[in-house]
């Protein structure tokens, strides 16, 4: 596995144990859609939540929320979609980021759109 591969793997790890202590339901990782993969797929409180996980092994680029740019929040948003209609999900639904910088701290970025 290459070191890139290894950092991500180990970032959606913490990610996962984050939520899950956060009273999230972890419903899938690394769910491949035609548009792209979703890291997480998880629910809480009758929300489905498609979580981003960025890992950063430096604070040279800053947050790993940076790294979403906008073509990156559009592909997520189609395969969020692709998703909820494969479900036939019919309650709310968002997109996050969690954050893992290179000390192994976590931010939760919640509603991703709304901030971009």
């Amino acid at each position: 596995m290459k070191r890139n591969q290894e950092v991500g793997h180990s970032g959606e790890e913490k990610a996962t144990l984050w939520l899950e202590a956060h009273d999230f339901m972890i419903h899938g990782r690394n769910v491949r859609t035609r548009f792209g993969e979703h890291d997480i797929v998880a629910q809480k409180n009758g929300t489905l939540h498609f979580v981003e996980v960025k890992t950063r092994t430096s604070n040279a680029f800053g947050e790993g929320i940076h790294a979403i740019t906008r073509p990156k929040l559009q592909r997520m948003i189609a395969a969020a979609e692709s998703t909820i209609h494969q479900l036939r999900w019919q309650g709310p639904f968002q997109l996050d980021c969690i954050s893992i910088n290179k000390d192994g701290n976590i931010t939760f970025f919640e509603n991703i759109t709304m901030d971009m």
